[in-house]
């Protein structure tokens, strides 16, 4: 019997739907949509069929509406899937969904949650096989396509410009080892999004003291990203965190981290740099012959944090996927801790702990000698002259003159502390100095220091032979 080719068409089609609809049961009158659209996006959850009952479908349609509730103008489908389901069958789903909607007015994918143990399709590429997501949300342009014959899905050998799918997905899949266990997390999880969606329970505004945090870590692509100069320059940072904790610059601590990283230098490179390299008529960073006072700017910018190893993109990139959640965010400042952050904050606290730890120690030592082992201060405070004298009449006479002891100007019986017996003045804390309070080094006091001492009823003694030494007497 001879079939035109629209019965044949037409034949194979009913073949495949069938087929197509006992493997995926696709509820399509059971689709959770909360209302109905004329416009709006789709959101597909594909579900493991073997969990997708009892108290684990109750609240993935719960989750469906929470879904729906948050993202404006959007529609929730749900099509169950077996775990041996061919996932060209899957792809197809979103693909169709993404081109021609789900038959409820305008509308179109724009994003896929799989729930479950869903199938993955294996692509190939550069002679390597891998498990991959991106053939159910990779349709214009695509990056890999099915290949009937060889069943699976294999890298375009056409030139792509904007290689990226066409919308987000999301993965929601227990690890237990145990289905029972399984599903058992699937409730908790979906319990506690419900609660983060209806700020209640646990996200409630009186339980909730600060917004929730995420713990971010990627080791496979932290590795990728990271730069050899950098990790060199980190390792040197933990070695010398003592001297830069303690602000100890100097040009010999920064050849050091040039040497370790030569290229890195223009990384380092500023104004007050770059003038004492003209200076120097020098186009290379010379560190030994720079003044200790510039190389401060160099060492903090060669040494770096443990976050600084990984290039900037990538962490920024992190910083987008998170903030791209629309969960983890309080308006300002996106909610996630990094291992690279993490890693570099106990660094931190490491170098000001070693820090505090010292200046605690150097404080109780000085107090305990202070206190209990130095001895009172011992000056001379005055002293006492007595001269005989005899008469003409062999009459005796004594004379007492108390002399009184000083330093720099104050009275020696009012001294109290060993820094009063100094003319240094001043000290290092707080980005303090130590100056030597000495008058005599003002050359604007020596003209008037010269008429007070001349117009002293004892001048003839302090300015002998018309020399004016005013320091000494200061």
């Amino acid at each position: 019997m001879n079939y035109s080719r629209l019965q044949k068409w037409l034949s194979s089609f009913l073949i495949f739907s069938l087929l197509f609809l006992q493997t995926f049961q696709i509820p399509f009158l059971g689709s959770t949509q909360a209302e109905a659209k004329v416009n709006a996006d789709i959101v597909s959850f594909i579900v493991d069929d073997a969990i997708y009952s009892g108290a684990v479908k109750s609240k993935i349609f719960q989750y469906a509406q929470d879904v729906q509730a948050y993202l404006p103008n959007t529609r929730v489908v749900i099509f169950p899937v077996q775990k041996t389901a061919n996932p060209f069958a899957v792809a197809s789903i979103n693909e169709k969904l993404f081109y021609e909607g789900d038959g409820e007015g305008l509308s179109r994918l724009v994003g896929t949650i799989l729930i479950g143990e869903v199938p993955l399709p294996v692509v190939h590429k550069d002679d390597k096989a891998f498990m991959s997501i991106y053939p159910y949300v990779d349709f214009d342009n695509k990056s890999f396509v099915y290949d009937q014959i060889k069943k699976s899905y294999e890298y375009t050998t056409k030139t792509l410009t904007n290689e990226k799918p066409e919308v987000w997905h999301s993965v929601i899949r227990p690890n237990t080892g145990d289905e029972s266990k399984n599903k058992d997390e699937l409730v908790t999880f979906f319990n506690k999004t419900h609660d983060f969606y209806n700020k209640q329970g646990l996200f409630s505004a009186e339980n909730i003291l600060n917004p929730p945090r995420i713990f971010y870590m990627d080791a496979f692509h932290d590795q990728e990203s990271s730069n050899p100069d950098s990790w060199k320059s980190y390792l040197l940072y933990l070695e010398n965190i003592e001297d830069i904790a303690y602000h100890r610059f100097n040009k010999y601590l920064a050849q050091i981290f040039q040497n370790a990283a030569p290229n890195m230098n223009d990384t380092v490179m500023t104004p007050a740099i770059q003038a004492l390299l003209d200076a120097n008529s020098s186009s290379t960073l010379d560190t030994s012959k720079s003044p200790d006072i510039t190389t401060k700017d160099i060492i903090e910018k060669s040494a770096k944090q443990f976050f600084e190893v990984l290039s900037s993109k990538y962490m920024g990139d992190i910083l987008r996927y998170v903030n791209n959640t629309g969960r983890y965010n309080d308006g300002t400042n996106v909610l996630v801790d990094t291992t690279p952050v993490v890693i570099a904050k106990k660094d931190l606290f490491m170098r000001t702990s070693l820090k505090d730890s010292n200046t605690l120690f150097e404080s109780i030592i000085d107090n305990l000698v202070k206190t209990q082992l130095a001895e009172p201060l011992k000056i001379a405070t005055e002293y006492t002259v007595e001269t005989k004298k005899t008469g003409s009449l062999n009459e005796a006479s004594n004379t007492t003159r108390t002399y009184k002891n000083y330093f720099f100007g104050q009275e020696a019986s009012q001294i109290s502390d060993m820094s009063q017996c100094s003319i240094v003045r001043g000290n290092t804390s707080n980005s303090g100095v130590i100056v030597e309070a000495n008058r005599g080094y003002n050359i604007n006091n020596i003209q008037s220091d010269v008429t007070f001492l001349s117009n002293n009823p004892s001048a003839s003694v302090c300015l002998s032979a018309n020399t004016s030494k005013t320091m000494s007497y200061w």
